[in-house]
């Protein structure tokens, strides 16, 4: 099963936020600023550890547009370089300006048949780029709030069903981190963002690792080849067979 990529570049999805403490809206208004909406590409290189188990490494051609139009908010492409038994396999997402309203396909392998994906298909146990973004909508309107302020960094809880903590450099205003916790307020999930450079104005973290404590899975994602671009055409981001029908 391909892997689902459902938030796309890293830590540039901030639109819209609103937030219950003032200095935590001053901090991430900072942050909003480093990491806007980017028409861009990149290369993802993904190594999986786990205990016991070889590492597996996957490639992937990630494209990210904004239309500017008032249908479709974002467009998102990913092709598998690497292995190459799964090269016949992309996905496409839709995110639309209707709240909640998103579209989802991807290729199979070896046929390259177009399939939909329905609203309530899950990630497959192998890496997921859901990790590592920041979700507008999952911080929208919640009670978050400057936890502590230290040796650089403020950290911030963003409220809800799901609480996590975000570490954000003082100086620079970039996420060096994100706890995620259970409902027991253990940390499960830890995501780690470093060796950022600057480009084209943005702020973009190299080397992603995420910690997946409760399944005991590391995911090391190297992020190479950043490229902001200005000539996407929507017609790149329709999703088709791999034959090139639709």
């Amino acid at each position: 099963m391909f892997v689902l990529f459902k938030y796309i570049i890293c830590l540039v999805l901030f639109s819209r936020v609103c937030f219950a403490d003032n200095l935590a809206n001053e901090i991430l208004s900072q942050a909003i600023e480093k990491y806007g909406e980017i028409n861009c590409k990149f290369d993802l290189k993904v190594v999986k550890k786990q205990k016991s188990k070889p590492d597996k490494i996957k490639q992937y051609s990630v494209y990210v547009f904004y239309p500017n139009n008032d249908s479709l908010h974002r467009m998102i492409r990913v092709d598998t370089n690497k292995p190459l038994n799964l090269a016949d396999v992309s996905y496409w997402e839709h995110d639309y300006h209707i709240k909640g309203k998103v579209e989802r396909w991807f290729t199979l392998p070896l046929t390259g048949k177009l399939k939909k994906m329905k609203d309530n298909d899950k990630p497959s146990g192998d890496f997921s780029l859901n990790d590592i973004m920041i979700d507008v909508d999952d911080i929208l309107n919640k009670s978050n709030h400057v936890m502590r302020t230290g040796s650089g960094i403020n950290v911030i809880e963003i409220g809800g069903k799901v609480k996590q903590h975000l570490s954000i450099e003082m100086d620079t205003y970039r996420i060096l981190k994100i706890d995620i916790f259970n409902k027991y307020n253990r940390v499960i999930k830890e995501i780690e963002f470093t060796k950022y450079i600057e480009m084209n104005g943005f702020s973009i973290p190299e080397l992603i690792e995420v910690k997946d404590k409760k399944k005991k899975i590391h995911f090391i994602a190297t992020l190479e080849y950043f490229e902001k671009k200005d000539d996407f055409r929507a017609e790149f981001f329709l999703p088709r067979n791999k034959n090139g029908s639709h």
